[in-house]
């Protein structure tokens, strides 16, 4: 797998140019690769214990439960358990769902938001995934057309019955498989500002970047944490700030208390 070092926007948006031609355009951002993995909330481990922190029904039951309890405080109802997966995803509840954005500067504010998380391991840092969805979805062998990454309720009966074969609610399989790269409806601002898109897990996956032959799929960049802050503010004077990721009042207060921070 490549792997970048950078210490500033400059060494970033250089590297970023550099791959982007070679079909690396999903990104997302991290403050740990040591400590977060590349799977979905609903997979992810107990990092002391490595135990998985829901169990294998709690797919099936989150979402049937969501579904009950939810429908009177939405504006629109999901059409499928896709429409219901995305939205259950969009209000914190866990799924196989990951998010990535298409936006490489959301990917890196992402890594470096959080200025004060306790980094453990002295060669850990934050990093940005930068994934390959084309070469990644030509592991799954369903899709009719690689080149186009489908929309996740698109309505094209083949496609839909691989997923359901491999990645449907409660949907458990003994042979790994990879997951697929998507795009879910963007019902909200926030999916929208950050240019936001998926890879949907089967339920038996093991970490993206643990799995074979993934050297085409994934690069990633290695940010020094003794220069996120710098990053930051450099990102925030180029217009990527907490309310554009976040274009809800509470970001624009805290985009608010950071100009000042940082001019003080």
């Amino acid at each position: 797998m490549r792997i970048e070092n950078i210490s500033s926007i400059a060494e970033y948006i250089d590297f970023i140019k550099e791959i982007r031609d070679e079909g690396y355009i999903f990104y997302r951002g991290q403050d740990s690769f040591i400590r977060h993995k590349l799977l979905p909330s609903l997979l992810r481990e107990d990092y002391n214990t490595k135990n998985r922190i829901y169990s294998n029904r709690c797919d099936k039951s989150f979402i049937n439960t969501f579904k009950s309890r939810a429908i009177a405080c939405l504006n629109f109802v999901p059409q499928n358990d896709w429409e219901w997966m995305a939205t259950a995803q969009h209000y914190g509840l866990p799924t196989r769902l990951l998010d990535w954005s298409r936006s490489s500067l959301s990917a890196l504010f992402f890594a470096v938001e959080n200025e004060e998380f306790g980094y453990k391991e002295e060669e850990d840092n934050p990093v940005v995934w930068c994934l390959n969805p084309i070469i990644l979805n030509e592991k799954v062998r369903f899709i009719d057309d690689f080149n186009v990454i489908p929309n996740i309720i698109e309505q094209n009966e083949s496609f839909q019955m691989g997923l359901l074969d491999k990645y449907g609610i409660g949907k458990h399989l003994e042979e790994p498989v990879y997951p697929v790269a998507l795009i879910c409806p963007t019902s909200n601002d926030r999916i929208n500002a950050q240019k936001g898109t998926f890879t949907l897990f089967p339920l038996n996956a093991k970490p993206l970047e643990e799995m074979e032959c993934t050297d085409n799929i994934l690069c990633k960049i290695v940010i020094d944490k003794n220069n996120k802050r710098e990053i930051k503010k450099q990102l925030f004077e180029i217009g990527i700030t907490y309310s554009n990721i976040y274009p809800e009042l509470d970001y624009i207060c805290k985009d608010i208390k950071f100009e000042y921070a940082k001019n003080n």
